[in-house]
């Protein structure tokens, strides 16, 4: 019973003296965040997301934060989506398409004429530098509109 408390207590020192060390070596990094998101904030919706402190928009804050609960929501639903294991990628392409479009809808009923034009403008370039990085030329399988 001696032999058993004693390893008890060697053990548990041991184990401290780890978490003492690791201590010393400071705080732990924090885990990466997936490729593609980041926080979501009123300056920008992740890293493929749109730019919403670019001037041309002329975005006020109350805009902002209205657009980045849009697209909040839209992230999650698409995050939803793609966890669906019960729908065909065919069925899932085509939610996903309608969920951008309903949420395209959203952000321009909040903008003006002229912050409409610079978000279709902000889309397209967005839309360019996608079919860049992933191959495709222009008009050529670039992701559908967010």
């Amino acid at each position: 019973m001696r032999r058993l408390t004693q390893a008890l207590l060697a053990l548990l020192f041991l184990a401290s003296g780890g978490a003492v060390a690791s201590r010393a070596q400071g705080p732990p990094a924090a885990p990466p965040q997936d490729q593609g998101k980041t926080q979501a904030g009123p300056e920008r919706h992740g890293d493929r997301g749109p730019d919403l402190n670019d001037p041309k928009l002329n975005l006020s804050d109350d805009q902002k934060t209205q657009i980045t609960k849009i697209l909040d929501t839209t992230r999650s639903q698409m995050q939803d989506l793609r966890n669906n294991s019960s729908l065909s990628r065919e069925d899932k392409m085509e939610k996903m398409r309608q969920i951008r479009q309903d949420s395209n809808k959203q952000i321009e009923a909040l903008l003006t004429p002229d912050q409409r034009k610079a978000w279709k403008e902000q889309q397209k370039e967005r839309q360019e530098e996608w079919g860049e990085h992933h191959g495709h030329h222009e008009g050529e399988g670039a992701p559908p509109q967010q």
